[in-house]
């Protein structure tokens, strides 16, 4: 596998597992407020993948590596404090109302 093509399939990897996951715990809990957390953790978590993974410059891709992950960690944290735990957020529950028994297929 090309050193190019590595980061893009590591982030697709790890992004499908956590959105399978997340996936699971919002058919159970039917609350699928949470994964507006793992969002920003997946884009923050990819950010850094690709930039310390990426050609160029080793100090700046650090710095964007770092950069990327605080920016999903501190939005995917203030997210999860503010919807776990809480009601479905009305989005989600007019998803859940519209598509009736498509709901687990369309989430």
């Amino acid at each position: 596998m090309s050193a190019t093509v590595f980061p893009v399939v590591l982030a697709a990897v790890l992004m499908v597992l956590a959105f399978s996951l997340t996936w699971a715990v919002q058919k159970r809990t039917k609350n699928a407020g949470e994964v507006d957390a793992v969002w920003a953790w997946s884009l923050g978590g990819s950010g850094a993948i690709y930039a310390l993974t990426g050609p160029g410059d080793a100090t700046g891709r650090w710095v964007m590596g770092v950069l990327a992950l605080l920016w999903g960690l501190r939005l995917g944290i203030y997210l999860w404090r503010r919807n776990h735990g809480k009601p479905e957020d009305g989005r989600y529950a007019c998803f859940r109302e519209e598509w009736g028994d498509k709901v687990d297929f369309n989430m």
